[in-house]
């Protein structure tokens, strides 16, 4: 963004080194310069006004309030005594004209130093140890237990403590959020599948989600997936058990991996043994 001349207002020539100028020339430098010196001259000349505090509109907390409005209040009267004390100089602050805002200042460290020595005799409460913290738990079998008097058993142990990590509770949430997550893919899986006709009758494929996987199911169960081989764009053929369907090569289309997989799914039924479905 360029800098503007500081007396007409054209932009400021950039220089290659050294401070930015102000001014567009010498011209407008030295106008700038008896602009300054005139303004100089007639405040010399002009009676020095007598800066008075100006009026303040503070209103001091009650007795209740807290530590964090004290300081408040006390931060706003000191930004008062600077625009009061900036505002004129050195001999021409009249003493009256701060004392409101000095007043201020004096009663709200005055409640701060109250606060603070309320604070510091308030008794603290006693530590309770965890050890000395018993619960009696009645054992439960038939019937309550009996001593030789007839008494009640009990037993006393320290509670629990809160800040120990239960290890049992963590690893059983571990795993439901594990079987949450594995049914979230499962079902979106079953959303994907798709028919593939060219395949044959009953087959249907989607992609597992995540995995650039693509699984052939039949019958509702996965018989096998194509995945590209790693590093390559080549795709091959697996059989449901995970390894790649062995005597097969790769291929340039996820259609010739799958086609694959339901040919060797094919010839495993052949192989198998006929049985009759039981009702």
């Amino acid at each position: 963004m360029a800098t503007l001349c500081g007396t007409c207002g054209d932009p400021v020539p950039v220089r290659d080194r050294g401070r930015p100028a102000r001014y567009c020339s010498a011209a407008c430098k030295a106008k700038a310069y008896r602009r300054r010196k005139n303004a100089t001259a007639a405040a010399a000349a002009a009676p020095s006004p007598v800066h008075a505090a100006p009026a303040t509109t503070i209103d001091m907390p009650g007795t209740d309030a807290s530590a964090a409005d004290l300081a408040a209040r006390l931060a706003e009267v000191a930004a008062h005594l600077a625009v009061a004390i900036d505002g004129g100089r050195a001999g021409d602050l009249r003493p009256d004209g701060t004392a409101e805002l000095l007043g201020h200042a004096q009663r709200t460290l005055d409640a701060l130093g109250a606060l603070v020595r309320t604070s510091a005799a308030a008794p603290a409460p006693a530590p309770v140890s965890r050890d000395e913290i018993l619960v009696s738990v009645t054992e439960i079998g038939a019937g309550p237990g009996r001593d030789e008097i007839g008494a009640a058993v009990t037993e006393s142990r320290p509670l629990p403590d809160p800040e120990e990590p239960d290890q049992g509770a963590a690893e059983r949430e571990a795993q439901d959020e594990g079987e949450d997550e594995g049914g979230r893919e499962e079902r979106e899986f079953v959303r994907r599948l798709r028919p593939v006709p060219e395949l044959g009758e009953g087959y249907r494929m989607a992609e597992w989600p995540g995995t650039g996987r693509y699984h052939l199911v039949y019958e509702g169960e996965r018989i096998g997936h194509a995945a590209k081989k790693t590093f390559t764009s080549r795709w091959q053929a697996h059989s449901a058990h995970g390894p790649k369907i062995s005597a097969t090569g790769t291929y340039a289309t996820r259609r010739q991996a799958l086609a694959e997989v339901a040919l060797h799914h094919r010839e495993l039924r052949r192989a198998q043994p006929r049985t009759r479905k039981r009702r």
